[in-house]
């Protein structure tokens, strides 16, 4: 997958995750699950699960510009003045050249992003867990969207091969990147698995970049420490079947059916953020 390192980047660099494919849309209170390589959305907790303790959503805020602006693989061997004469009069424009060193190398710009955080997780998060284990549904897996920045002015360009080409042409004004300019067009380009630039102030349609942080339900550490216990007390982790396959599986696996139920399934799970083991997840199309 050509977006692993954009990926891999946006969530060390600031923890969100983006959404893909780019341009579609997450809201808060999604739940989902990761189906090769992709963020399949079941249901969302406003509208499906008739909740008690209602979602509620801070205004959207500014997040930290450094935060949008990164890339890797990617030098930009030109940046000059360039002269177009027209019949009517001389125009000057800025040009600006990169090279990508491999499939996957990229350049991304954003301005302006703004976030909005589900504020009452804390309420929210044990009706969250029975609705989606026991009284509604059985998941043994998922995810619930918490927060999402959203980005109105943005650029992103991506490697599908080595050595691929770039260059951008736009106003005259010195532009770190001429993705921050409104008036930016591709004039050459090669090897690019993928590039958009998207400014609300330049074009007629609305694509804004979407990210988003999520919660998943995993099995309480409570829960582990006993199913670990219980194993090593049966003597299951003898030198045919080692402990460590049983740390690889599904260890929900050792509860009996009747232990797990309305009542003990907040002791079976827990909620924990979402990390770049999900991220991996997200990236692989096996």
């Amino acid at each position: 997958m050509i977006y692993r390192e954009f990926f891999f980047d946006s969530y060390i660099n600031s923890k969100w995750i983006p959404v893909y494919p780019f341009g579609n849309q997450a809201q808060l209170g999604d739940v989902f699950q990761i189906h090769q390589g992709r963020m399949c959305t079941l249901l969302n907790a406003t509208l499906d699960l008739e909740l008690g303790n209602h979602i509620h959503a801070n205004e959207p805020f500014p997040l930290r510009i450094d935060d949008w602006r990164h890339t890797q693989g990617c030098t930009k061997v030109q940046d000059s003045l360039i002269v177009e004469q027209t019949v009517e009069e001389q125009l000057v424009k800025r040009q600006q050249m990169y090279r990508f060193e491999r499939p996957g190398s990229y350049l991304f710009w954003a301005q302006d992003a703004q976030a909005t955080f589900m504020r009452n997780w804390a309420q929210v998060a044990p009706e969250l867990m029975v609705k989606l284990t026991q009284s509604k549904y059985t998941f043994r897996e998922a995810y619930v969207v918490t927060a999402i920045a959203t980005i109105p002015r943005w650029g992103l360009a991506i490697a599908q091969t080595n050595e691929a080409e770039l260059t951008l042409t736009g106003e005259r004004e010195n532009s770190a990147c001429l993705f921050e300019q409104q008036l930016c067009n591709i004039t050459n380009s090669s090897g690019l698995g993928f590039f958009e630039h998207n400014n609300l102030e330049a074009t007629r349609f609305e694509r804004p970049l979407h990210f988003f942080r999520a919660k998943k339900l995993t099995l309480s550490d409570r829960k582990f420490d006993d199913f670990l216990y219980d194993l090593e007390k049966r003597g299951t982790y003898k030198p045919q079947l080692p402990i460590d396959n049983w740390l690889h599986s599904t260890m929900l696996s050792l509860a009996a059916t009747e232990q797990l139920n309305i009542n003990t399934c907040q002791d079976f799970f827990q909620w924990q953020d979402a990390t770049l083991d999900d991220v991996v997840r997200l990236t692989d199309n096996g």
